[in-house]
């Protein structure tokens, strides 16, 4: 199970484990990205962190790209239950809402999701 939640105010449900995911630019003009989360049970105890270096992309991509390696890295921690948090509205809602076949970003959409 995957919810999809605001880092503000929220607060761990029972039985779930949280990832927290991020993006940093490291250089504007040759737009590197560097993107990472945390993994984190319940009591907010930690269970795996993982970064990536990235090639140049938008911070849309970017942030999808972190979600997407974060959703994977849990599953194969064994985590089943997990709230998924990012600063990222528009990448929330590219998850949440249905996705355009065409659009530049489908396919990552929809692996994340899977």
């Amino acid at each position: 199970m995957i919810q999809l939640a605001n880092p503000i105010g929220r607060r761990h449900v029972q039985g779930s484990s949280k990832l927290t995911v991020m993006v940093l630019c490291l250089s504007m003009k040759q737009l590197q990205r560097v993107c990472g989360g945390i993994i984190r049970d319940e009591k907010t105890n930690f269970i795996q962190a993982y970064s990536r270096r990235m090639a140049s992309c938008s911070i849309l991509e970017a942030k999808l790209w972190s979600i997407f390696y974060g959703m994977r890295l849990a599953e194969d921690c064994g985590v089943q239950h997990i709230i998924m948090e990012s600063d990222s509205a528009e990448a929330v809602n590219h998850l949440m809402e249905h996705s355009y076949d065409n659009h530049l970003l489908f396919h990552l959409v929809q692996e994340i999701k899977r």
